[in-house]
């Protein structure tokens, strides 16, 4: 009984440190997973729903996840798809706007979300970048999915560069950078670009077999 008290203990304390991990989302950490969104522009718009982290795991991305796609992002995604679209390499970069589920949107403010979203990717010409919207998690029991980020803390922009791992099985932050959307202005997001810029550069001298 003790022992396996013991090993029930080490298994809770391990997989505190995994999520603790993923939640301070440093570099060379893997990346979130098993975090779902319905996609409407982009390669990923093609095919619907997916975890963009998974699917496509062989691949180099510049992954952007935001509470909300409103002004004070765009400019920001506007840069952004400029990078992507200069490379094919990077056809399988995403947006990830996420609600939460807190509280779970009804179908309505879901909708509601969706056509905001689809007005202003068409209004600014988000091609390049996959755009989705964090699917409704009405019962996280019954979903694999994860039913929120939860590593926005006090920020509520996040920019990664994800790259395969050692073996290309899964993703790892190569870059990474919270901020306020408050704080997005000209300086800011040239810096982030920059910062993306140099990333991919370093990572254009790792190898990894897929």
């Amino acid at each position: 009984m003790l022992n396996r008290l013991c090993v029930y203990l080490i298994g809770v304390l391990c997989l505190g440190q995994v999520a603790l991990a993923e939640d301070q989302l440093k570099v060379g950490e893997n990346a979130p997973t098993s975090i779902v969104a319905e996609f409407f522009t982009g390669e990923f718009g093609l095919r619907g729903s997916a975890c963009p982290v998974l699917a496509h795991r062989d691949a180099v991305k510049v992954a952007v996840f935001v509470k909300t796609l409103d002004d004070s992002v765009v400019p920001l995604i506007e840069t952004l798809e400029g990078i992507v679209a200069a490379d094919e390499k990077l056809k399988w970069s995403f947006v990830f706007v996420s609600h939460e589920n807190s509280p779970t949107p009804s179908q309505e403010e879901w909708d509601t979300q969706v056509a905001q979203i689809k007005k202003v990717t068409n209004e600014n010409k988000i091609h390049h970048l996959s755009v989705g919207l964090m699917l409704r998690i009405l019962d996280p029991s019954g979903s694999r999915a994860k039913s929120k980020l939860g590593f926005f803390e006090d920020s509520d922009v996040v920019v990664m560069l994800i790259r395969p791992n050692a073996k290309g099985q899964r993703g790892v932050i190569h870059f990474v950078r919270k901020l306020k959307s408050t704080e997005l202005h000209s300086e800011s997001i040239k810096a982030i670009k920059d910062e993306i810029n140099q990333a991919l550069a370093a990572s254009s001298n790792l190898t990894w077999t897929k």
